[in-house]
């Protein structure tokens, strides 16, 4: 007969062992257990939710569908708009074409120049005009000059630039209206322009300097020096030109002061000191043996 403990020893064993193990690997067996939770929530959690995305990936492929339905059916309708657009162009197409079997292009609008938009100011009529109108017509005949003067028709951008001075008086277009004179060497109109423009603005540089070239083109060289030397100090001597100009006007200067003044020098005999000082720079010397003070020299002797 069996012995009815014989089954109960071992599983004593086996426990006692486990507990011992336990007590010497605490922290492993929690760890143990702590994994065994998560992967049983976790196995929950999936198949549970399961069903649900099941659902939803079951519902996108029908929204999908739809989408595209109604993206193929406004192709649809944009394909038949643009039939209709081309059958309309035809038609048009064929009605522009004339007997030679051309079409006959539609025509362009009509392009105005700016010139032909300005009108034509005089002292009369620009008192008429508004403080606005004024402002307006002079910037559009000041643009207008500047493209004749482009062009090189000094003529025509003399008179607009002096209509736009009707309109305005600037310093801008006085120095502009130079610019031409300048370019068809009336030095004495530049001159008159350009002291206009730098009556309005005294640092006007580029009119000083167009200034200075008119002057020195007449030979006016200190009125030339004087500009010359405004327009490096307004500057701050930035301008390499105006700085040699300045250098070589220098030199002109003086040698035309000096000129001046030995033609203007009258010829004169040196003054009594300055010939007694020279007499008195030579030493005594004796005279010659045989020779007395007292004696009588004939005036026939001699070579």
């Amino acid at each position: 007969m069996a012995n009815p403990s014989g089954s109960i020893v071992p599983s004593a064993s086996t426990w006692d062992r486990l507990t011992a193990w336990y007590g010497d690997n605490k922290v492993v067996a929690w760890t143990i257990a702590g994994v065994t939770v998560v992967a049983v929530g976790g196995s929950i959690y999936y198949l549970s939710s399961g069903p649900a995305q099941k659902d939803t990936a079951s519902s996108r492929p029908s929204s999908r569908a739809k989408k595209s339905k109604k993206k193929a059916k406004a192709d649809l309708e944009k394909a038949e708009t643009g039939l209709g657009k081309e059958e309309e162009d035809v038609r048009a197409g064929a009605k522009a074409e004339d007997d030679g079997g051309f079409k006959t292009a539609p025509p362009k609008p009509a392009v105005v120049e700016e010139s032909d938009e300005l009108p034509e100011i005089t002292e009369e009529s620009v008192t008429s005009l508004s403080e606005s109108q004024r402002k307006e017509y002079a910037g559009k005949l000041k643009a207008a000059g500047n493209k004749a003067y482009g062009s090189k028709d000094y003529i025509k951008a003399i008179d607009l630039y002096g209509q736009a001075i009707l309109c305005k008086a600037d310093a801008v277009f006085y120095s502009n209206r130079a610019a031409c004179w300048n370019a068809m060497s009336n030095w004495e109109k530049v001159i008159e322009d350009t002291t206009a423009a730098i009556n309005i603005d005294p640092e006007y540089v580029k009119a000083l300097n167009r200034r200075a070239n008119a002057y020195e083109q007449e030979s006016m060289f200190s009125e030339a020096l004087l500009d010359y030397t405004a327009s490096c100090i307004i500057d701050q001597f930035r301008n390499e030109a105006s700085a040699q100009s300045v250098e070589r006007l220098l030199k002109k200067l003086a040698e035309s002061k000096a000129k001046t003044i030995l033609e203007g020098k009258t010829k004169k005999l040196p003054s009594p000191t300055f010939v007694s000082n020279y007499l008195q720079s030579f030493r005594a010397r004796d005279l010659p043996e045989g020779l007395d003070d007292a004696a009588d020299l004939s005036e026939e002797s001699g070579p």
